[in-house]
């Protein structure tokens, strides 16, 4: 209860009970002055007879006022009882979100973090893995003593790379250049099983697991010049699984 309601309250009650008790009083007095009139003498029972309701109406005041405050004090303790029991739901509510919040973070951050690498693996395989040898120039001699560099008796050389194994190879870029040729890469580019000039990549490429996350790729390289060495390279590009 609010502290000016319980004041005006009390002093409600207590204009109310001097009201009862001066009306009991001169109501007690004009019964002694009538029964002076009447040449009466007044007696206990008549004395005594104004303080009963006066007592009565102190005893139910009593009661009402301790009925009242036990009412409101059980009251209050209702509304405490409620409102612990709401703060404990609220609380439990706030601890469940806090770990789902927890959780989504968690894995919103996993799910980041996945996401990543799954970038960086697909843009390492967008820009290729290469393999690069450098061949010297064929000294081959024949029987009588001729120089003897022809494609069918150069020995072929194997460029390869490792990818993903659960990766698909999308393309296969192959160059090759004299030794000392300063062009970019770019502008060195050959087709697989093609003459560039007494040398040939192989037609198709080759490919073996070798072991559960690695799959090798190779391209056989011939080369039979005997004017100058010879660079070739491979640059193997790739799609990693979805």
């Amino acid at each position: 209860m609010p502290m000016a309601a319980l004041l005006a309250s009390l002093i409600g009650a207590a204009a109310t009970m001097t009201a009862s008790f001066m009306n009991l009083r001169m109501a007690w007095k004009k019964e002694l002055l009538a029964a002076r009139a009447n040449q009466k003498s007044a007696t206990k029972k008549s004395a005594r007879g104004p303080l009963m309701p006066l007592l009565t109406l102190l005893l139910a005041a009593a009661v009402g006022g301790f009925a009242l405050s036990y009412y409101l004090g059980s009251k209050g303790r209702a509304n405490n009882a409620a409102l612990e029991v709401e703060l404990r739901t609220k609380l439990e509510q706030l601890s469940v979100s806090a770990q789902r919040l927890e959780k989504l973070s968690l894995d919103g951050a996993d799910a980041i973090a996945r996401q990543v690498r799954e970038e960086e693996r697909r843009k390492h395989g967008m820009e290729g893995v290469a393999a690069m040898v450098m061949l010297e120039k064929c000294v081959a001699v024949g029987a009588d003593g001729q120089a003897a560099c022809h494609e069918s008796s150069a020995r072929p050389v194997r460029l390869c790379t490792e990818i993903p194994a659960d990766s698909s190879v999308t393309a296969i870029d192959l160059f090759a250049r004299s030794e000392g040729d300063a062009r970019p890469w770019s502008e060195s580019r050959v087709a697989a099983g093609s003459d560039f000039g007494e040398g040939r990549f192989a037609a198709h490429p080759s490919e073996r697991l070798i072991s559960d996350t690695a799959r090798q790729v190779c391209q056989e390289l011939l080369h039979w010049n005997s004017d100058h060495a010879t660079n070739g390279r491979m640059v193997v590009r790739y799609a990693p699984a979805s």
